[in-house]
Protein backbone atom coordinates (compact mmCIF):
# COMPACT_ATOMS: atom_id res chain seq x y z
CA UNK A 1 0.00 0.00 0.00
CA UNK A 2 1.32 3.03 -0.72
CA UNK A 3 2.00 6.01 1.30
CA UNK A 4 1.69 9.95 0.65
CA UNK A 5 2.90 12.66 2.47
CA UNK A 6 1.76 16.15 3.02
CA UNK A 7 4.12 17.35 0.77
CA UNK A 8 3.25 14.39 -2.17
CA UNK A 9 -0.63 15.84 -1.60
CA UNK A 10 -0.12 19.44 -1.77
CA UNK A 11 1.46 18.50 -5.02
CA UNK A 12 -1.09 16.29 -6.14
CA UNK A 13 -3.22 19.64 -5.66
CA UNK A 14 -1.19 21.94 -7.24
CA UNK A 15 -0.95 20.27 -10.28
CA UNK A 16 -4.56 19.19 -10.18
CA UNK A 17 -5.06 23.03 -9.86
CA UNK A 18 -3.10 23.81 -12.69
CA UNK A 19 -4.67 21.70 -14.98
CA UNK A 20 -8.04 22.77 -14.40
CA UNK A 21 -7.30 26.35 -14.83
CA UNK A 22 -5.79 25.67 -18.22
CA UNK A 23 -8.39 23.62 -18.95
CA UNK A 24 -11.30 26.71 -18.10
CA UNK A 25 -8.97 29.06 -19.55
CA UNK A 26 -8.54 27.28 -23.04
CA UNK A 27 -12.65 26.58 -23.00
CA UNK A 28 -13.20 30.10 -22.65
CA UNK A 29 -10.61 30.89 -25.73
CA UNK A 30 -11.95 28.37 -28.41
CA UNK A 31 -15.17 30.15 -29.54
CA UNK A 32 -12.80 33.06 -29.99
CA UNK A 33 -10.35 31.56 -32.68
CA UNK A 34 -12.69 31.05 -35.47
CA UNK A 35 -13.57 35.09 -35.33
CA UNK A 36 -10.07 35.41 -34.90
CA UNK A 37 -9.01 33.98 -38.15
CA UNK A 38 -11.96 35.13 -39.92
CA UNK A 39 -10.58 39.02 -38.69
CA UNK A 40 -7.14 37.98 -39.69
CA UNK A 41 -8.10 37.13 -43.07
CA UNK A 42 -10.24 40.11 -43.78
CA UNK A 43 -7.41 42.07 -42.45
CA UNK A 44 -5.34 40.63 -44.73
CA UNK A 45 -7.03 41.34 -47.94
CA UNK A 46 -7.65 45.19 -46.86
CA UNK A 47 -4.00 45.35 -46.60
CA UNK A 48 -2.94 43.99 -50.07
CA UNK A 49 -6.26 46.31 -51.28
CA UNK A 50 -4.45 49.28 -49.54
CA UNK A 51 -1.34 48.19 -51.31
CA UNK A 52 -2.50 47.50 -54.36
CA UNK A 53 -3.48 51.39 -54.53
CA UNK A 54 -0.41 52.71 -53.72
CA UNK A 55 -1.10 53.63 -50.15
CA UNK A 56 1.97 52.70 -47.69
CA UNK A 57 1.32 52.07 -44.11
CA UNK A 58 3.78 52.07 -41.43
CA UNK A 59 3.55 50.99 -38.05
CA UNK A 60 5.69 52.81 -35.39
CA UNK A 61 6.32 50.70 -32.37
CA UNK A 62 6.73 54.08 -29.94
CA UNK A 63 3.93 55.92 -30.97
CA UNK A 64 0.46 56.01 -33.01
CA UNK A 65 2.02 55.63 -36.26
CA UNK A 66 2.30 57.25 -39.50
CA UNK A 67 0.20 56.89 -42.70
CA UNK A 68 1.77 58.10 -45.88
CA UNK A 69 -0.71 58.22 -48.51
CA UNK A 70 0.90 58.94 -52.74
CA UNK A 71 3.71 60.70 -51.44
CA UNK A 72 1.78 62.58 -48.65
CA UNK A 73 2.90 62.21 -45.30
CA UNK A 74 0.25 62.14 -42.71
CA UNK A 75 0.24 61.61 -38.48
CA UNK A 76 -2.25 59.34 -36.71
CA UNK A 77 -3.29 60.83 -33.42
CA UNK A 78 -6.13 60.24 -31.45
CA UNK A 79 -8.14 63.41 -33.29
CA UNK A 80 -7.71 62.08 -36.34
CA UNK A 81 -4.96 62.73 -39.75
CA UNK A 82 -3.10 65.64 -39.50
CA UNK A 83 -0.38 66.56 -42.38
CA UNK A 84 3.26 66.72 -42.38
CA UNK A 85 5.85 67.83 -43.56
CA UNK A 86 7.97 65.49 -46.33
CA UNK A 87 10.41 63.23 -44.18
CA UNK A 88 12.54 60.03 -45.21
CA UNK A 89 10.72 57.25 -43.77
CA UNK A 90 12.16 54.02 -43.42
Amino acid sequence: MFRFSIRDVLWLTALAALGVGWWLDHRRLAPIVPQHRELMTRFTSLYEQVEADGISVYKDPNGPGVVVMKNRVYARSNSGLSQMPPTRLP
